[in-house]
């Protein structure tokens, strides 16, 4: 049997402006290695990273982008398709465009704005959307942010802040006020 000891710190993060209480679990799993959880209401990331190049996995965290740990941590994607009246619009004009350079006529270029006003994302009309922008539609739409991205983002803010003034500061600070 094979046993092996690591380090584990847990903090609890709380009165933050606008997110839940936060919980973190840092685990230095031995040189350059290291996993950290990250809890906020009722959702759980994790991350493990064999070669951090760092002294432990707070002084990796604190030092990486917050998008490079937003992909480590979750499968989350920055940018989703926009509203059903911005991505409608978008394929009016592509439609008006390839009309005006005389690549539709005007009986086509009307059937395929009929179809759009009848069309939502949640239930895209594939066939005419290939018709419009060919097979990559799906890059060809307006995308706008992620909110669900954003707010790991801020969750992620908030934890390095809170190990930069509490972990890998001089002195342990027993308070941290974030915002």
């Amino acid at each position: 049997m094979k046993v092996e000891r690591s380090t584990t710190l847990k903090l609890n993060i709380s009165e933050l402006e606008r997110l839940d209480p936060i919980t973190v679990f840092l685990e230095d799993l031995g040189p350059n290695k290291g996993r950290i959880t990250i809890r906020c209401f009722d959702q759980t990331w994790s991350a493990n990273w064999n070669a951090m190049g760092a002294a432990s996995v707070a002084h990796f965290f604190v030092r990486c982008d917050e998008n490079y740990l937003c992909n480590s941590l979750s499968s989350i994607p920055a940018r989703i398709t926009a509203d059903d009246d911005l991505v409608r619009r978008a394929i009016k004009q592509e439609i008006q465009r390839q009309r005006e350079a005389d690549l539709l006529d005007n009986d086509t270029a009307e059937r395929m704005c009929a179809q759009v006003d009848e069309m939502t994302m949640e239930c895209p009309n594939e066939a005419l959307l290939r018709e419009v922008f060919d097979y990559d539609w799906r890059y060809q739409l307006p995308e706008k942010d992620n909110p669900e991205y954003m707010y790991l983002c801020r969750i992620i803010n908030a934890v390095q802040y809170a190990l930069k003034v509490s972990v890998l500061s001089e002195e342990p600070v027993k308070e941290v006020r974030y915002g």
